[in-house]
């Protein structure tokens, strides 16, 4: 029996197993670059210098080999993102898929019974009621969001504030747990990173967090094996001609619907250049669809500019021209064209033209048919 396994060995190793050991010390040899960005979650929609197309063109710059994003696995094989999350669903998985390019969601977060034990209610339940402000509230900006840049993070010195929050132990241990499970959780973030980087050896992993995961997950990567840290920084800046490549029309309009249509609006704190310039560009650039559906999701047929996937920090879908008599965006004043945009908007919605339409054969049948029986007359 030994006599046969060493004589497999020495087959083996003449049929090219010295090469197959050549290749996989080359492989060690060339270390995995990983690029972590940190981010502030959909600052995007509020600074110029950090707008959705920067972030585009950075990607591409970058050329990964993987996008690593912050969602749990089993949350994005259910397509389930964080609602605040707007730079990774609708900028850098979007991204990701149109290049072919492998996706690794990294984040972690406690059992739903393990966070009403600790913290008293479901992390991720969305309340009946928005609050005014506070955790659950509708996302809006102060004023420094507006200024902020692609490269943010890469100083250490403007996320002081949380690595001395994440190294000071609060004033009673029972007060604790929300900087021990950003600890376990920053800590397991940076495993699925390495194991992703582990998975592409020799490439490019990016990672796309979180500004207050980056400096903890880099100082568990750093003495990784196989692993090169490398600040996305040091790639240098997307010019201005890139980032107008790299623009599209759902960025445009996720950006004018969030500053002219959300909580940001009454703030009075906009991103430069102007939102509605933006809505007005998005609507000469959006194609026009002889048939299909306005938006309104019954395939009416109306045609129209194609909405992009909503997202729960952006405001509606942008809406269709405003009807006769309604203040459209052609209204001389900033205030009317306002409204009329949430006018249009509502109409898109349940009880608008086209589901009058689609109800109206339903309404004729129910006048026909007795009382009893209008379930069965209802459409699909």
């Amino acid at each position: 029996m030994k006599s046969g396994w060493l004589g497999l060995l020495l087959a083996m190793s003449a049929l090219g197993a010295p090469a197959a050991f050549a290749a996989a010390d080359a492989a060690a040899a060339a270390p995995t670059t990983v690029i972590v960005l940190g981010v502030d979650h959909a600052a995007q929609l509020v600074s110029e210098r950090d707008r959705p197309a920067l972030l585009d063109a950075f990607l591409d710059r970058a050329k990964p080999d993987a996008i690593c994003i912050e969602r749990t696995p089993e949350a994005f094989a259910r397509g389930d993102f964080y609602e605040f999350t707007y730079e990774a669903q609708d900028v850098a998985v979007p991204f990701a898929r149109r290049r072919g390019i492998e996706l690794c969601p990294i984040d972690w977060e406690p059992p739903v019974e393990d966070q009403r034990l600790g913290f008293g209610l479901a992390l991720d339940a969305p309340p009946e009621l928005r609050p005014l402000n506070g955790m659950f509230g509708f996302l809006s900006f102060a004023a420094p969001s507006l200024q902020r840049d692609l490269f943010h993070a890469d100083d250490p010195a403007k996320l002081e504030k949380v690595t001395n929050w994440a190294a000071t132990p609060a004033a009673k241990a029972r007060h604790d747990l929300p900087r021990r499970l950003y600890l376990y959780r920053t800590y397991l973030q940076a495993q699925r990173v390495a194991a992703a980087a582990r998975a592409h050896p020799g490439g490019r992993v990016v990672v796309v967090v979180g500004e207050f995961h980056k400096r903890d997950i880099e100082a568990i990567l750093a003495d990784e094996p196989g692993l090169r840290l490398v600040q996305p920084s040091s790639l240098g800046r997307p010019s201005e001609a890139e980032a107008a490549a790299h623009d599209r029309p759902e960025y445009q309009a996720a950006i004018a619907g969030f500053n002219l249509l959300g909580v940001q609006a009454a703030s009075g704190r906009w991103t430069t250049p102007s939102s509605a310039a933006r809505w007005r560009r998005w609507k000469r650039a959006a194609p026009r669809r002889r048939r299909g559906c306005c938006g309104c999701g019954w395939n009416c047929g109306r045609g129209g500019s194609p909405a992009p996937r909503r997202s729960p920090v952006t405001a509606p879908s942008p809406p269709r021209p405003a009807r006769r008599g309604s203040a459209g965006p052609g209204s001389r004043t900033r205030a009317g064209w306002i409204r009329g945009s949430i006018r249009s908007a509502i109409s898109t919605c349940a009880g608008g033209p086209c589901w009058r339409r689609r109800a109206r054969p339903w309404r004729r049948a129910m006048r026909r048919r007795p009382r009893s029986c209008w379930i069965s007359a209802r459409p699909g």
